[in-house]
């Protein structure tokens, strides 16, 4: 287990140099992505504190809001833009093609994971769900909170979906049907295909 000053090359090409706490980046370090990405600063857990501050090979400040907003639908209704937080990521791109800020900020849904693992992800991005999920909406005029969760498997087929939601059942169930139409690219935990639950979380209101 790290403890103190140390460096470290993850499987994935990343690299962190600097202080350690229980075998996680912690204190004043730097981290170095694929592509020249580079943070200089504090680290909590593992994590940057401050991702806005990373920056390009050239110095430049990495983007922080790529993301469009999905349409809105003739009745009003809205889904928002997906979010961290007050956070967003693109919604149209793959998981590789997100930068590190975006998929630090995907990561942080899924506290438990290490530098090095990936979580799973919509192979084409979170777009064609929440655009079915709006549809839905607009349709039924849905209101109130999601949660849900897919259990996607090592070769990225969703496995079964686990509802933390209070709903009407057919909803629930078109929610579900949704969902496991996904394809997705699964977890990496180690360097290997794992499986693991993609937390899916929203709120749906109608505008007045």
């Amino acid at each position: 287990m790290r403890e103190g000053k140390g460096i470290r090359v993850y499987w994935g090409g990343t690299r962190y140099e600097g202080d350690w706490q229980h075998d996680q980046p912690s204190g004043a370090g730097s981290m170095t992505w694929k592509g020249g990405w580079h943070y200089e600063g504090n680290f909590v857990a593992g994590r940057p504190v401050s991702p806005e501050e990373i920056k390009a090979a050239d110095g430049s400040r990495i983007p922080t809001n790529r993301a469009t907003p999905l349409k809105e639908s003739v009745t009003g209704s809205y889904i928002p833009k997906v979010a961290v937080g007050n956070l967003t990521v693109p919604a149209d791109l793959p998981y590789s093609e997100l930068n590190p800020y975006e998929k630090l900020m995907i990561k942080r849904r899924f506290p438990a994971l290490q530098e090095d693992d990936e979580p799973p992800y919509p192979l084409y991005g979170e777009r064609v769900f929440l655009e079915s999920a709006h549809t839905l909406q607009g349709r039924l005029h849905l209101e109130g909170a999601l949660a849900m969760a897919v259990v996607v498997g090592p070769d990225g087929n969703p496995l079964r979906i686990d509802n933390n939601t209070r709903a009407d059942e057919d909803v629930l169930e078109r929610i579900r049907d949704i969902l496991m139409a996904i394809k997705f690219k699964p977890a990496i935990c180690h360097g290997e295909p794992c499986e693991m639950r993609y937390p899916v979380r929203m709120t749906f209101t109608i505008r007045k």
